[in-house]
């Protein structure tokens, strides 16, 4: 969401994922969207965080449901 917010107060470019545009569209976020005509190949996801959160039930989760949103927008 903060790719999102940042294109939408600038004259920048993102690649985002599918869901991500048609969340966009729900919101009439003044945006304009185009697919891009080349073929972005293999994606890998990562995540990355402080060690500090290693060990919280609550950062897990965030992880592992952000992760989960976009494995299912690659299927």
């Amino acid at each position: 969401m903060a790719t999102m917010n940042a294109i939408t107060h600038s004259d920048a470019l993102a690649i985002v994922p599918d869901f991500m545009v048609t969340t966009m569209k729900k919101l009439n976020v003044a945006v304009e969207f185009f697919s891009a005509d080349f073929d972005l190949g293999k994606r890998s996801i990562i995540q990355e965080w402080h060690s500090k959160n290693n060990h919280s039930l609550c950062h897990k989760w965030l992880r592992d449901s952000t992760k989960g949103m976009f494995i299912d927008s690659m299927k």
